[in-house]
């Protein structure tokens, strides 16, 4: 296990990796959302 913890190409590294990655992308569009809708009602105040 020493030796492929040194390579750093080890599956559950990259798979952790991974997760993360995924786990960003789908918590990102729905927090981008709520403040989205924020500007809608502002933006349709004005006009």
């Amino acid at each position: 296990m020493a030796p492929k913890a040194a390579h750093g190409a080890t599956p559950c590294t990259w798979r952790r990796l991974a997760r993360h990655s995924v786990a960003a992308e789908t918590t990102t569009p729905p927090r981008h959302t709520p403040p989205r809708r924020h500007p809608h009602p502002v933006t349709a105040t004005p006009p």
